[in-house]
């Protein structure tokens, strides 16, 4: 019996060795490269960056809006993601006028981003301006200013419209029932069940680490699929579950000329 789990082990791994010899491993630095996550308090995780950091990378996007700046933490994430994956992107960062003038002068960084504009300004309102006289459609956007169920869904309702086809919106803060962000959660659901929008959302399990914790929710704008295409799909559907009846379907249909 020993002799034969060696042998059978020594099978298992030549086999893992050929099955790895044939697969083509594929260095993630290929696909993407990270710059410094820059995690500070109340900016996104550094798991949730690396969201964003996929998003961006299966988008390229010309236009990215986030509304509350904070501290700038993902915003020169987004601008050096940009950047050192040769992606021709700007982000346009929405905050009052207080926190942007104070992060010009105190960070270097955001005096000379060409890639990045800082709006100033009040909430919803100076969002609302710019996307009055912005031509361009907007392919990712990051909510993460005010949390009230009123400013997120403002804010939502204010660049749905404007999203382009397949531009995706992160939700930061999607609390779970009876969290402190609950009301994002509800703005958020409510925002996609009258827009027509599918919302995925992201919890992570690992309370103890602030780099994996994740809390949010990816929007995009529902795939509708047309009435024949949906008859078709039945109809395939049908055929496969239940052969001898599609099989006499059709030959009525040879029969008839239908």
């Amino acid at each position: 019996m020993a002799t034969a789990n060696i042998g059978s082990t020594a099978q298992l791994d030549k086999s893992v060795a050929t099955n790895e010899a044939e697969s083509h491993v594929v260095p993630i630095s290929d696909v993407l490269r990270i710059p410094d996550l820059h995690r500070t308090m109340g900016s996104l995780s550094a798991l949730e960056k690396c969201q964003l950091g996929i998003l961006i990378s299966a988008t390229q996007p010309r236009v990215i809006v986030e509304t509350g700046v904070w501290q700038g933490a993902t915003t020169r994430f987004l601008s050096e993601f940009l950047r050192i994956n040769g992606i021709a992107g700007t982000v346009y960062g929405f905050d009052l006028p207080e926190v942007i003038d104070s992060l010009l002068a105190d960070d270097e960084f955001f005096q000379s981003a060409s890639n990045v504009k800082l709006m100033k300004g009040s909430l919803p309102r100076s969002l609302s301006d710019w996307l009055s006289t912005e031509k361009e459609s907007i392919d990712l956007a990051l909510i993460d200013a005010n949390h009230s169920f009123h400013a997120v869904y403002s804010e939502l309702s204010l660049i749905g419209p404007h999203l382009s086809a397949g531009g995706y919106i992160f939700c930061h803060d999607y609390g779970n029932p009876g969290t402190a962000f609950e009301r994002v959660m509800c703005a958020v659901n409510e925002f996609a069940r009258r827009y027509g929008f599918v919302v995925l959302p992201f919890h992570s399990r690992f309370d103890s680490s602030a780099d994996v914790k994740c809390e949010a929710a990816i929007l995009h704008r529902r795939v509708r699929c047309s009435m024949s295409k949906r008859l078709y799909g039945w109809r395939k559907y049908y055929a496969e579950s239940f052969p001898r009846v599609a099989h006499i379907w059709g030959s009525l249909r040879n029969m008839t000329g239908l």
